[in-house]
C-alpha cells in the first residue's frame, strides 16, 4: 500500500513541474515511508510514496513505465491475485518481468489486454492513475468497495488527483473554498459521501469507477462504472445456493483462498482482533492455514461498558495466537484529538476514529500489515437496523400511516434519558436504550425506506449549515434485491461503508505507515454472500447468521455470542468533563457566528441539552467540534 499524486497542468504550463511534485508527494510521506519517486512528461507529473510489501526491491519502484513504453502508473493498493494474473499473461506470451510485484503485473495486464479487460480480473483494492502515451489520456480507477481512496478535480486550469487532500493543498494552484452542500451532507451523515468533498471543485472518484481525461485539449473527462454492486447481485442472484450446509462449505473454503491471497507477503503481519464475530472469524481461519501463531492486537479501556479487549483475550487464548493488548487511558484517547484534522483532511466525525488509531499505532510497533474484519456487517446483515427495521415495518404494517405517525411523534414525547431512566427500573440492559426507542420512533414515522435509512443514520438537520442545500446521502440502488433488510445492506454498502468506515480505517492505519486487509470485502465473498437467500443471514431476529454458525467450528459461542457494541469511547462523558473546556472554546457564540457557516443558536440548544443531561448529543456535538477543528486549521 502507497500513496501517490499528480497534475496535468493546461495552457501554458511551468517549468518547474518537478519541484512541485516533489512538494506534493512529500505530503505522503506517511502513506510510503520506504521509497518515493516522481516522473513527469510535458505537463503531466506523477509522484509516489512506497510502503514496500511485495517485491521490496527497487524493481517495485514507482512511478513504473510498461515494457513497449506507452503506458505510465502511479498505484496505491495490492492486487492480491497477481500470481495469477501473471501465469495468464506468461501463457499469452509475455515472458519478460524486471521483478516480482503486483504493480508490473498490472502494468502489463493493462499492456497486453487493455484497462476494459484487466479491470474485471484483479481481486484487491486500489487507486490508480495511468497514463496512456499513445492517446494522451490519463485514466484514474477505484477498487469495488472503496477500500483506497481517489481525489481529482480542477483549478486554475490545473486538473489534481491523489491519494489525500492534503497532497493537492501543495499545489500553488489550489484554492480551499468550502462546499456549503458537501458541508451539509457532513452534519447529516458525519462524513462527506462520495463525490463530494469539503473543497468546491475536488471530488472522490466514486468506488467501481474510472474516470479518463485527455491530457491535450482543455481535459475532456468521461467517467464510467465498471462495477456496480447492483449488477453484481443481480448476476449472483441466478446462481442461489438454496442448501445451508453448501453454502457454509463454500464460504469457508471461499474465504481460505481468499487468505491464502491475502497472507501472501514479504512483511510481517496480523490481524486486529475485537473478540466479536468478524474479527475472530477472520483470525480463526488464518490460524487454521498458518503454521505459527497469527499475530493478534486490540487494545482495552478503563470503562468497562466500553471495554472489548477481555473479551478479545478469550478468543486469543482459545485459538492459540500470539497476542499482544494494550490498554488505554482517557489521557491516551485526548492526545489523539488534536491529529485527526491533519490525519482525515475535511471534516469527519465517527468517533471510533479515536480507538482505529490507537490499535493501528500500537499494531504498526510489531507489523506492517493487520488484516480486518470489517465489512461482515454490510455483506452478510449485521447491523440491528437490517433485521429491527423490517420487523417494526412488518408489525406496523396494518396501522394506517396517520396512526403510526401519531404513535412515533408519542413516543417522541419523552426525552431519550426518560427512556433510559425507565430502560433501566425494567432492567432491560441497555445503556442507550433512550436512542433505541427514537430509532423506533423513526421508523414509525415514514413509510419510505430511504427516508428512513436517512433518520437512522442522519445526525443534524440541514438547517444547521447556513446557506446549504439539504445533505446528500449518496446513491441508493434498490433494482435487485426486493426485501427491507436487504435494502439497508445495499445502502449500507453504498453509503456507510465507503464514506465512514473504510475512510476511517484507511485514514488511521496509514497514517502510522500500517496497510490493512479487507477479506470480507473481495468480490468472490460478496457475490458468494448474494447468491445465499436471506435466511442463511438474517434469521429469528439475528443477523450474521451463516458467519455465527462458521465460528462456531473454531470458537465457543459462550466467547463472541453477546450483544453488538461498536468502537465506541465515552464520549459523552468527556463532553461534560474532560473536553468541556476544550469545546466550549471551539463552539463561542463570537466565533461560530464570525465564521459564518453554523447556525449558533442550534449549536448552543445541543450543547445546554448535553450539559444538563436533558438529552445525549454526544454525536452530534462531535460533528460540530470536528468541524471547529478542522476549521481553525485551514
Amino acid at each position: 500500500m502507497c500513496g501517490f499524486v499528480g497534475f496535468i497542468e493546461y495552457g501554458n504550463y511551468s517549468a518547474d513541474l518537478d519541484q512541485i511534485v516533489h512538494k506534493m508527494n512529500s505530503e505522503l510521506a506517511h502513506r510510503g515511508p520506504d521509497g518515493q519517486g516522481v516522473w513527469d512528461h510535458q505537463n503531466l507529473a506523477f509522484g509516489h510514496r512506497r510502503l514496500s510489501i511485495v517485491d521490496l526491491s527497487p524493481a517495485g519502484a514507482q512511478p513504473m513505465n510498461s515494457h513497449n513504453e506507452r503506458y505510465t502508473i502511479t498505484y496505491n493498493g495490492e492486487i492480491y491475485n497477481y500470481q495469477k494474473i501473471k501465469e495468464e499473461l506468461i501463457k499469452d506470451g509475455h515472458s519478460e518481468f524486471r521483478g516480482n510485484s503486483d504493480t508490473e503485473v498490472l502494468l502489463e495486464a493493462i499492456s497486453s489486454w487493455g484497462l476494459d479487460k484487466t479491470l474485471p480480473k484483479l481481486n484487491g483494492m486500489f487507486a490508480f492513475a495511468l497514463f496512456d502515451k499513445k492517446d494522451k489520456t490519463l485514466t484514474l480507477a477505484r477498487d469495488r468497495a472503496g477500500e483506497k481512496p481517489l481525489y481529482y478535480g480542477t483549478l486554475n486550469s490545473t486538473f489534481f488527483f491523489g491519494s489525500e487532500l492534503k497532497a493537492l493543498k501543495a499545489h500553488p494552484a489550489f484554492e480551499k473554498n468550502i462546499d456549503q452542500d458537501a458541508l451539509a451532507s457532513f452534519f447529516k451523515y458525519n462524513c462527506i459521501p462520495a463525490p463530494l468533498t469539503i473543497y468546491r471543485g475536488i471530488k472522490k472518484l466514486r468506488p467501481g469507477h474510472t474516470l479518463t481525461i485527455s491530457t491535450q485539449d482543455g481535459g475532456q473527462q468521461k467517467e464510467n462504472e465498471y462495477w456496480s454492486l447492483d449488477q453484481c447481485i443481480d448476476k449472483s442472484k441466478q446462481e442461489p445456493i438454496t442448501n445451508y450446509l453448501d453454502a457454509q462449505r463454500l464460504f469457508e473454503e471461499t474465504m481460505d483462498q481468499v487468505l491464502a491471497e491475502q497472507m501472501a507477503m514479504d512483511v510481517p503481519y496480523g490481524a486486529f482482533l475485537s473478540g466479536g464475530i468478524d474479527s475472530s472469524l477472520i483470525v480463526a481461519l488464518m490460524q487454521k492455514r498458518s503454521q505459527t501463531a497469527i499475530k493478534t492486537y486490540t487494545i482495552g479501556f478503563e470503562q468497562p461498558e466500553y471495554n472489548e479487549a477481555v473479551y478479545a483475550k478469550e478468543v486469543a487464548a482459545h485459538l492459540k495466537t500470539h497476542h499482544t493488548e494494550l490498554y488505554v487511558s482517557s489521557k491516551d484517547c485526548l492526545e489523539v484529538i488534536p491529529n485527526l484534522p491533519t490525519i482525515y483532511d475535511e471534516p469527519f466525525s465517527d468517533s471510533s476514529q479515536i480507538p482505529t488509531f490507537l490499535v493501528s499505532n500500537m499494531t504498526r510497533n510489531h507489523v506492517t500489515v493487520a488484516l480486518s474484519g470489517d465489512g461482515g456487517d454490510e455483506v452478510f446483515g449485521g447491523y440491528n437496523r437490517h433485521f429491527l427495521v423490517p420487523q417494526i415495518l412488518g408489525k406496523t404494517k396494518f396501522l394506517p400511516q396517520h396512526l403510526s405517525q401519531i404513535l412515533g411523534g408519542s413516543i417522541k414525547q419523552f426525552s431519550p434519558q426518560g427512556w433510559n431512566r425507565l430502560g433501566r427500573v425494567l432492567k432491560l440492559g441497555h445503556s442507550a436504550f433512550g436512542d433505541k426507542i427514537y430509532k423506533m420512533a423513526d421508523v414509525l414515522e415514514s413509510n419510505d425506506l430511504s427516508e428512513i435509512y436517512s433518520k437512522l443514520t442522519g445526525h443534524w438537520d440541514s438547517d444547521l449549515v447556513i446557506n446549504s442545500n439539504q445533505g446528500q446521502m449518496g446513491e441508493l440502488c434498490f433494482n435487485s434485491v426486493h426485501t427491507a433488510s436487504e435494502k439497508l445492506m445495499v445502502a449500507d454498502f453504498l453509503n456507510y461503508l465507503p464514506n465512514d468506515i473504510l475512510t476511517k480505517v484507511d485514514r488511521a492505519a496509514m497514517s502510522v505507515s500500517l496497510e490493512t486487509r479487507i477479506p470480507f470485502l473481495d468480490r468472490r465473498i460478496i457475490e458468494l454472500a448474494w447468491r445465499m437467500p436471506l435466511e442463511h443471514k438474517i434469521k429469528n431476529g439475528v443477523g450474521k447468521r451463516i458467519l455465527r454458525d462458521v465460528l462456531q467450528k473454531y470458537v465457543p459461542t459462550s466467547l463472541t455470542d453477546r450483544p453488538k457494541t461498536g468502537f465506541g469511547i465515552p464520549l459523552d462523558s468527556w463532553l461534560r468533563h474532560d473536553l468541556k473546556d476544550w469545546a466550549e472554546s471551539l463552539i463561542s457564540k463570537k466565533k461560530i457566528t464570525e465564521q459564518g457557516h453554523l447556525s449558533y443558536p442550534m449549536i448552543k440548544a445541543a450543547w445546554d441539552d448535553h450539559q444538563s443531561g436533558a438529552s445525549n448529543k454526544q454525536f452530534h456535538l462531535w460533528d460540530v467540534l470536528m468541524f471547529q477543528s478542522w476549521l481553525e486549521g485551514q
